[in-house]
C-alpha cells in the first residue's frame, strides 16, 4: 500500500541522505511515516531484500546502525523488533566480515551518540 501511495503522490529522487543511498527514497519516507504500518513494513522490506543491496559493507552498517537507532525511540514495539531483523540480516552478511572489529563498532555509531 505504502509503495502505491508513495509512487502516486511523493515520488521523488534520492538524496544525499545515506538512507536514501542503501536503502532508497520510498524506504526512507516509509520509516519516516507517521503511520507505523509504514515504518514497520519498511524494516521487513528491507530485511527480505538484503542480500540484494548494492551498498559497500562500511554503508550497510551505518544505514542499519541509523534505522535501528530510529527504531528504538519508535512508540510500537513491532517497529522495533522489525529492526531487529534488519540488524540480525546485517550480522549475517558476508559483506561485513571484511570490516575489523573495531571498525564495525565505530561505523555502529551514529550522530546522536548510540
Amino acid at each position: 500500500y505504502f509503495k502505491d501511495e508513495w509512487e502516486a503522490n511523493v515520488s521523488r529522487p534520492a538524496n544525499d541522505s545515506l538512507l536514501d543511498s542503501v536503502f532508497g527514497p520510498m524506504v526512507h519516507d516509509a520509516m519516516m511515516s507517521q503511520q507505523w504500518r509504514d515504518r514497520w513494513q519498511a524494516h521487513i522490506y528491507i530485511s527480505r531484500r538484503f542480500a540484494g543491496l548494492g551498498a559497500s559493507a562500511g554503508d550497510l552498517v551505518q544505514a542499519v546502525s541509523q534505522a535501528t537507532c530510529m527504531a528504538t525511540r519508535d512508540k510500537m514495539p513491532k517497529v522495533f523488533l522489525a529492526s531487529l531483523s534488519l540488524l540480525d540480516e546485517l550480522l549475517s552478511d558476508s559483506r561485513v566480515d571484511e570490516i575489523g572489529p573495531e571498525d564495525f563498532l565505530a561505523l555502529l555509531q551514529t550522530e546522536e551518540g548510540n
